[in-house]
């Protein structure tokens, strides 16, 4: 983590300087408080909130944040965002929730430091969140470089856009490793252009890759041979004592990866959205052996502004098939020998990043699989349910001066495939949020929240949040 703050600090101070006359910048200061029943805070309250809001009952915490925006009319513009985040849930914890710089040259971006980011062709607001890297875990420190909005592919009339990034990433320390990076890219595109009909097919690629593990210690492959291998998906060199034997027999780090499909359609006053979003670890995902997984939703937007009803969401999360079980039986040829033929995803686990998919604790993809700080046994040493069949429905508008969300989730749980509950564990997960916006003096946001878990996987949580945000000079 020192590392990767050192070198953010030294790309922004050399890239920064040519901007001298500094804008003068925005100010916010947020503050709330969380008072629940039950072992957890209501799971809508913590989930997708970059891990800002404690998962524990009763919690307060203090944000505030000074930052300028890239402007969308400039070709060339920088942003920048500093947020120290102030929090007690039973213990103190300060840290800098956001740190990070940004320029844009023309429709290139270059980005250095911990960003909230948005990733995913879902809804922005009432998803439960991109099937990989949903807005869940704290923002991880990066370096990337992308071009993150559509941008029309030279000499297709418009028609045909694509958008795409490279980022390398630091994961946060834990008793079994140390060290871990991220490598991720992604690729868009979109056709349609003018017409009312848009199609798009996207990419995601993601690796925790390099490191140490600790038990036994050993430092794990991180040169460029590795890198190649990494950015590849390809396996580890056999011939290198480091390499562990199953990243030579598989691929060298611990893969995920996603395709994302989507349809938007563009009507007068509302626009319509449909996506897909499947998930694949391995050769049998890849080979679309676990076709049945996945995030599907519909989203309805209304173009018009200050609608009672501006924007309605239903998904349909899958994670139960994850390509079959592994059948030894099944498993052995006619000539008697035995070939893996894949099977038992067990989605975000790993077993040399014992911590799997998740970030401070956190799952760096969708929250429907459990985070470890939730379901922790006897310890929080891996994803405990990963198998997850969810309807989830959202909707939101404005009444007056009363901005609500609604948010309502039902899952059955059933573990992963080395633990299973074959029974499931059923989930309801409920949230109201009533916002007061544009009346209040100095520019004052009130929030208030009402959230609720009734079921066995997270028990019975009932709690309020409130918070106030300001806006502007003080």
């Amino acid at each position: 983590m020192k590392k990767s703050f050192l070198l953010s600090f030294v790309f922004i101070s050399i890239t920064f300087p040519s901007f001298a006359q500094i804008a003068s910048p925005s100010i916010t200061v947020e503050s709330g408080a969380i008072i629940s029943s039950g072992k957890h805070s209501p799971f809508w309250f913590y989930s997708n909130q970059y891990g800002k809001l404690s998962t524990q009952p009763n919690s307060i915490y203090l944000l505030p944040s000074i930052y300028k925006n890239i402007s969308k009319n400039k070709k060339i513009d920088y942003s920048y965002n500093i947020s120290p985040l102030f929090r007690y849930d039973g213990s103190g914890k300060a840290y800098m929730h956001q740190w990070f710089g940004e320029v844009k040259f023309h429709f290139v971006h270059f980005t250095a430091g911990a960003k909230e980011e948005f990733f995913g062709n879902q809804d922005s607001t009432l998803s439960t969140g991109f099937i990989l890297w949903s807005k869940n875990a704290r923002p991880m420190p990066k370096l990337s470089i992308g071009v993150p909005n559509y941008t029309p592919v030279p000499f297709t009339w418009k028609y045909l856009e694509f958008k795409g990034g490279m980022s390398h990433g630091w994961f946060d320390d834990n008793e079994y490793n140390k060290n871990v990076w991220l490598h991720h890219k992604y690729f868009y595109l979109r056709l349609g252009g003018k017409l009312p009909v848009h199609v798009s097919y996207g990419l995601h690629h993601f690796a925790q890759w390099g490191g140490q593990i600790n038990d036994p210690y050993k430092k794990l492959p991180h040169n460029l041979e590795a890198f190649k291998s990494v950015f590849l998906g390809r396996s580890g060199n056999s011939a290198d004592p480091n390499t562990p034997w199953a990243e030579w027999y598989n691929s060298l780090g611990n893969h995920l990866g996603s395709r994302n499909f989507g349809m938007e359609i563009d009507l007068t006053k509302t626009k319509i959205s449909l996506y897909w979003q499947n998930i694949f670890e391995d050769g049998s995902g890849k080979a679309y052996r676990n076709i049945k997984d996945g995030l599907f939703g519909i989203s309805i937007r209304s173009k018009e502004k200050d609608k009672l009803i501006s924007g309605f969401v239903y998904e349909f999360f899958n994670s139960t098939d994850q390509s079959g079980r592994i059948n030894t039986t099944d498993s052995i040829m006619p000539d008697g020998n035995y070939y893996e033929l894949g099977g038992n995803d067990n989605y975000f686990n790993n077993g040399i990043y014992i911590k799997g998919w998740s970030f401070q604790e956190l799952t760096i993809g969708n929250p429907l699989i459990t985070s470890p700080a939730i379901l922790k046994g006897n310890s929080s040493d891996y994803i405990r349910n990963n198998r997850v069949l969810a309807h989830h429905f959202g909707m939101e508008g404005i009444l007056k001066s009363i901005k609500y969300k609604l948010l309502y989730t039902y899952s059955l749980n059933y573990g992963t495939n080395y633990y299973p509950n074959s029974s499931g564990q059923t989930q309801n997960s409920i949230l109201i949020n009533a916002e007061v916006i544009n009346i209040l003096p100095w520019n004052l946001n009130l929030s208030c929240s009402l959230g609720a878990d009734l079921g066995e996987l997270h028990g019975e949580n009932f709690g309020i949040m409130l918070s106030v945000k300001k806006t502007g000079v003080f």
